[in-house]
């Protein structure tokens, strides 16, 4: 097997020559340049996943528990780097930092820092001295002590005098210090404490000392320690005092933990400068960013097990009360999904790497920090004498907008200033019907604003054109615009108290440059609605229009509007009522498909919901239906209040989720814009650029902008789950694009599709409230089964071909009992009945689930109703399995907890179910299975269990016995995924994979002239290393450019290529 690609947690960073950053993924190193291009990728170790990386020029030291290896680095003109691998060693105990001494003559000299604080050196000589490759010399310089670090940093003050920082797991820290001098080949070591003392309530899991620097509002040049921990606290104190008046380090070491007196080391402490709780849960690391000078202290960054980074300001503390110094949260970063930022690395030129446990690496330059929220102050609006606040307000401009006062004024307001206050243009005094009340509305460079007596004014800011546009009986209620109705624009206009909205056709007059209307038309509105949103597109025979409008109560209008159309109360030509369940519909927008044999409309929509939907517009025999194509959550919300299609841009949206103002990016799925605004209950606009926009909100009667013109962060690769995989399944392999469908704790479902040599995400179904059991597709692969805890199961309906994102996911039905109990669907099997129960063309289903109480139930499915068959009982046993049994519609096997294999048989005529057999393969928990129907109508059921055994068995009919041959010690650990490859008449291949991370391939060769399993032979051929723990499924897949692959997941996804044969087939006997 020939190891492709993998997405694994990135447990070590670091920057190469400022520009190149190495990152530690499993087992390998790699190296991305500034374009975010892979350059190079190389195996370090053989079992051990890389945990932390040190540069010194073109010195790399890299580290894995307790093993260390150096590499020289060569780098070619072109930008292609050589890497000279050195030989790996052991220093006996787990590793958890190490430095470089950068002034040093002769070989590289590092120090290393150990789990139970004892200090290492270890020297990398050059190929030039010693011949070979990167020889490396370890030694002792401090043998380890009773306590127990979670985290330490080492600094080397001087060449040969290194400061350490050690955080217990008991919420100590201790800081020492060790001098080296040098006795021929060998050091003797001088080793002083300078602080133990207890800093924090949980265990300290990242310290970080600091280079000399000056705090703000100071002069006196200190170092300084930060230090991060369970109690989720960060704190800043100043250990500038190294003075050696305390006893050595062998002498004040003392137990940790339980047992230990409070306030013993009290007088051992350094001044506490600053603490700040901050993030949701654990804090992995903390770093220091310094001033361009590098001496003054600007920022401190804050990494956690949220999965975010938060960039902390530090301020003098005005009140002498408290403590000196205090935080401020500047800005939060959320680049990674799940939990945990397990790598971080800061470059020289101010750049900021972080690596997740979703696999995803974030890269932040040095320029990329966000803009500051400025107020618009209200004395700009001078032209009343003062008293007079901005109402509402809409964007004709990327930095300019229009408002209203309280007033009745109209003024526009410019963002671009060089003083950096907004300029205030008024364009009308106070108007009577705008005095306390006012809507706005902007269809690119025009703006319309109406109040509470019917009239309708517009501005064109590229004309500077102030005029009124039309007069309506009543209180305008709302002005809805659409800009992409070519030709000209389109301005729906509803009142008070009326039933019907009025919808203007607007255009330019060529001579005088004004806006005038070109037709009006009247809407008739259903019964009781308030509408919320409007969308106006021109059909593909430019001779009608079809009009949506969306309400509060979450349903959709269309009207269709034929040319010459002069009704006074056009009717509505189609009601969808169920869009967005009972939350109001925020956003409509049309999309054409072009070009394909047959242009078709589509509708995207968003709602409170939650929920991006997009329906297919299809007219046939005159008759107009939609179709859901695809309808999900997204990732923040519920409030999503905008929606932008762009061929440039992709598919974005924007809402609110509490108290932040999000722009989310539905192609790259990724979050663009977060600003801190209180939530969603305000006035506010948003104006969508490249890679930002600018946000402007009231709050607390004040206004306020941001402008953010630059992304965040970059991604080198994207993320997969943030949590472990426990199941994967591949779409069948008679399909022209494969997908995988991975479920994880994190109660996700994504659908990846492997191009460009690696996975990337489609879609991600938020639904499931509890972790994924299991996940299966249909034969067709148009349908996606999953479970999961709480009896959740769902049928999704996937879609290709949907414009934007491609591959469209709808959930057609949910379990009638989803949600009802605490039970898990462990398994289930899915079967499409032989005589359909109506004329439907929906599938009518037979699903068998296997339930953790060890219940089976049988159900139907046609048509989002449900039926429930039959339920029966197993014994105590957990049921973990279900898997179908040759050809009979009424016979299938479980695996279960007591580690037997159980044969059913449902009986239809009087509606019963029971097992009939049972047969014993492994000693306890069978956690994974595979099956195949041989020639002769017999089934292979393999088996992987937690007694590290894998089962072979064949399974006749119920008359007859059932034998299994069990191959032990197939692994070192638990066999939990199996996926079986036929690579001949009578030979497979068996891929399994165990908790021992490792993947083996077995070559089965089968007899039909044997009965049972004495025509079965087994062999082993090959035995590789995967860098995904706690591996949870295996399925194999057909890879690009040819050839089949085996995907592995658990903590991550690795996929391997499988050796090429004449003619390969999976196991469903579809040829590849």
């Amino acid at each position: 097997m020939q190891h492709e690609h993998h997405r694994v947690p990135v447990t070590a960073l670091a920057f190469l020559q400022q520009d190149i950053l190495l990152t530690g993924e499993g087992t390998y190193i790699n190296a991305y340049n500034g374009e975010c291009k892979l350059l190079i990728s190389v195996l370090v170790f053989e079992r051990h996943a890389v945990h932390g990386i040190v540069v010194c020029e073109d010195t790399v030291l890299v580290w894995s528990g307790p093993l260390t290896r150096s590499f020289h680095v060569d780098i070619s003109r072109e930008g292609d780097l050589t890497l000279t691998l050195g030989d790996v060693q052991s220093v006996g105990d787990w590793i958890l930092d190490a430095a470089f001494v950068s002034t040093c003559e002769g070989p590289r000299v590092a120090g290393i820092v150990t789990a139970h604080n004892a200090l290492w050196l270890v020297k990398i000589f050059s190929i030039s001295t010693t011949g070979c490759a990167n020889a490396t010399k370890l030694e002792r310089l401090l043998p380890g002590s009773n306590c127990i670090l979670y985290s330490a940093h080492i600094q080397w003050l001087s060449s040969s005098t290194c400061l350490i920082a050690s955080g217990t797991a008991f919420g100590d820290i201790i800081v020492w210090s060790a001098t080296l001098t040098a006795d021929g080949d060998t050091f003797s070591t001088q080793c002083q404490t300078h602080y133990t003392f207890s800093a924090h309530e949980g265990s300290v899991f990242g310290v970080h000392i600091s280079s000399p620097l000056t705090l703000p509002a100071s002069t006196t040049e200190r170092r300084v320690l930060a230090s991060c921990s369970d109690d989720r606290n960060i704190k800043l104190w100043d250990i500038s005092d190294l003075s050696t008046g305390c006893a050595a380090l062998a002498e004040i070491q003392r137990d940790t933990g339980v047992g230990s007196a409070p306030g013993d080391s009290s007088g051992l402490a350094p001044p506490c400068l600053a603490r700040v709780m901050g993030h949701t849960s654990r804090i992995w690391h903390v770093r220091f960013v310094l001033s361009a000078c590098g001496s003054e202290l600007e920022r401190l960054l804050s990494f956690g097990e949220d999965a975010s980074v938060i960039t902390w300001t530090i301020r003098r503390n005005g009140d002498p009360s408290h403590l000196p110094y205090a935080f401020e949260k500047e800005d939060v970063i959320g680049a990674h999904s799940g939990k945990h930022i397990w790598s971080v690395a800061l470059s020289g030129a101010g750049s900021i790497a972080t690596g997740g446990a979703d696999g995803a690496i974030a890269l932040r330059s040095g320029n990329q920090h966000t803009a500051p929220v400025r107020q618009i102050p209200w004395a700009l609006l001078n032209h009343t004498g003062g008293g007079d606040n901005f109402r509402a307000y809409c964007f004709v401009d990327i930095d300019t907008f229009v408002a209203t006062t309280d007033h009745g004024c109209i003024v526009v307001v410019n963002l671009t200033r060089e003083s950096g206050l907004p300029s205030v243009t008024e364009l009308s005094g106070p108007i009577s019907g705008l005095r306390g009340y006012s809507v706005i509305a902007s269809a690119g460079s025009v703006a319309f604003i109406a109040g509470t007596d019917g009239a309708v004014f517009s501005y064109a800011h590229r004309t500077e054109q102030f005029s009124k546009l039309i007069h309506v009986d009543g209180k305008t209620a709302g002005l809805f615009t659409c800009d992409n109705s070519t030709p000209g624009m389109a301005l729906l206009i509803t009142s008070v108290g009326k039933r019907s909205a009025e919808l203007l056709l607007l255009d330019i007059d060529p001579e005088s440059a004004a806006l005038i209307v070109t037709k009006t038309l009247h809407l008739d509105l259903p019964l009781g609605w308030l509408v919320t949103t409007f969308a106006c597109h021109v059909g593909a025979d430019t001779t009608s229009r079809y009009v949506a409008l969306g309400s509060r109560s979450g349903a959709n209008a269309i009207y269709h509007i034929h040319e010459g159309t002069t009704s006074d109360a056009i009717d509505c030509t189609l009601l969808n009522e169920t869009v967005h369940g009972k939350e109001a519909v925020t956003t409509l927008n049309w999309a054409r498909q072009e070009p394909v044999a047959k242009p078709s409309n589509w509708i995207f929509s968003t709602g409170r919901d939650g929920t991006l939907a997009v329906h297919q517009v299809v007219v046939r025999d005159g008759q107009m239906k939609l179709h859901l194509a695809h309808q999900l959550s997204l990732p923040f919300g519920p409030n999503i209040e905008g929606l932008d299609l762009s061929r440039e841009r992709g598919l974005t949206a924007w809402g609110f989720k509490s108290k932040h103002f999000i722009v989310y990016n539905i192609s790259s799925q990724r979050e663009s814009v977060s600003v801190e605004c209180g939530g969603a209950h305000r006035n506010w606009a948003y104006q969508p650029m490249e890679n930002g926009g600018t946000f402007v909100w009231t709050k607390a009667s004040k206004l306020y902008r941001k402008t953010q013109s630059t992304s965040s962060y970059e991604l080198l690769n994207h993320g997969s789950h943030g949590r472990e995989i426990k199941s994967a399944a591949v779409s069948s392999a008679s399909l022209e694009r494969q997908i995988l469908a991975t479920g994880a704790e994190d109660t996700d479902i994504k659908l990846f599709r492997l191009e460009g040599g690696g996975f990337r995400c489609l879609q991600t179904i938020r639904r499931h409230n509890t972790g994924i059991q299991h996940l299966r597709w249909s034969d067709n692969g148009q349908y996606l089964f999953s479970s999961g805890g709480f009896e959740e199961f769902f049928i999704w309906k996937i879609s290709s071909g949907v414009p934007y994102i491609d591959t469209g996911v709808t959930c057609e039905s949910k379990h009638p009992r989803s949600g009802a109990s605490d039970l898990r669907i462990m398994g289930f099997e899915v079967d499409v009945e032989a005589v359909s129960m109506s004329k439907s063309s929906s599938p009518c289903l037979r699903i068998t689930m296997a339930y953790s109480d060890s219940t089976v139930k049988l159900w139907r499915y046609q048509g989002q109703t449900w039926e429930l068959l039959v339920t029966a009982d197993y014994l105590m046993a957990c049921i973990t399995h279900v898997a179908g049994l040759g050809e009979s519609s009424s016979a299938f096997i479980t695996a279960a907890t007591d580690g037997h294999v159980a044969h059913w048989e449902h009986n239809t005529q009087h509606g019963q179910l029971r097992w009939t057999k049972r047969h014993k393969v492994h000693q306890n928990a069978i956690h994974a299975t595979t099956s195949h129907t041989l020639a002769d109508g017999s089934t292979l059921f393999i088996t992987g269990g937690d007694d590290n055994a894998i089962g072979i068995s064949r399974i006749a009919s119920p008359e007859q016995e059932t034998n299994t041959l069990l191959i032990p010690r197939a692994h070192a650990a638990a066999v939990t995924g199996l996926a079986t490859v036929r690579v001949g008449e009578c030979t497979y291949w068996l891929a399994s994979a165990g908790i021992d991370q490792r993947v083996k391939l077995w070559e089965i060769s089968i007899d039909a002239a044997c009965a049972g399993v004495e025509g079965i032979a087994v062999r082993r051929l090959q035995d590789v290393f995967t860098a995904v723990a706690d591996v949870s499924s295996l399925d194999v897949c057909r890879l690009e450019g040819g050839g089949l692959g085996v995907v592995v997941c658990g903590v991550g996804m690795d996929l391997w290529r499988l050796p090429s044969v004449g003619r390969m087939n999976r196991c469903d006997e579809i040829e590849v």
